[in-house]
């Protein structure tokens, strides 16, 4: 843990997640606290337990580990999104540019070819399928 640990802890506001750097301290407790869990119940039932507290050790576990994998997921998922957020008030700004750069469409000598994200300029009416209404 470090210095953002404690800063990140501390914020108010959420603007910074701490889940992601924790998980794996929470996944060890539940280990062990499952474990323990299973030793009390191999003592308490020891005929039946045998069978049962390693197949309840292994089920518990793997629903832990799911339930903290999907909370880290959403956490990322926000991270992303503040991310994709940021990077569109930037473009919406001006700060980078709208599109990378790339090959420019060369313009045909067609007058009912338009280039892409424009309007065709004069449609003829006469080609297009009638509709009944």
């Amino acid at each position: 843990m470090n210095e953002n640990f404690f800063k990140n802890l501390f914020d108010f506001s959420f603007r910074r997640f701490i889940t992601p750097q924790v998980s794996g301290i929470f996944y060890g407790l539940a280990v062990v606290v499952i474990g323990l869990f299973s030793l009390i119940l191999l003592f308490a039932l020891f005929p039946l337990s045998l069978i049962v507290s390693p197949v309840l050790f292994i089920v518990l576990v793997i629903l832990a580990r799911m339930s903290i994998e999907s909370t880290v997921a959403l956490m990322r998922i926000a991270e992303n999104s503040s991310l994709l957020v940021d990077l569109e008030r930037k473009r919406w700004s001006g700060s980078i540019p709208e599109k990378p750069l790339e090959l420019q469409p060369t313009q045909s000598n067609d007058s009912h070819t338009a280039p892409p994200n424009e309007p065709p300029s004069s449609v003829d009416d006469s080609q297009a399928p009638s509709t009944p209404m």
